[in-house]
């Protein structure tokens, strides 16, 4: 009678204990998933911002590149055109 009481009460809890550690453990997945996704989307952002910056950057650097090319050319431009008339 009342050892089996026992037994039925301890068996019980035990199926709630189990029952609470899947509950836990499913919404300790969930939230992990969900702060992966969270790390995922930030680093294609970092990723794509940094992508932009290369090529603003690139494209920076082409633009002085042709600055610093026709102002060279426009220097020896001036330059030859002084000898040509001085020769």
């Amino acid at each position: 009678g009342t050892a089996s009481a026992i037994n039925a009460t301890v068996r019980g809890a035990n199926d709630l204990i189990d029952n609470a550690g899947k509950v836990l453990n499913s919404a300790g997945q969930a939230a992990a998933d969900a702060a992966s996704d969270t790390v995922d989307a930030a680093g294609k952002v970092l990723n794509d911002t940094g992508k932009a910056i290369g090529d603003m950057s690139k494209n920076a650097g082409e633009a002085a590149d042709k600055a610093f090319n026709d102002a060279g050319k426009a220097i020896g431009g001036m330059f030859s055109a002084m000898f040509k008339r001085k020769g």
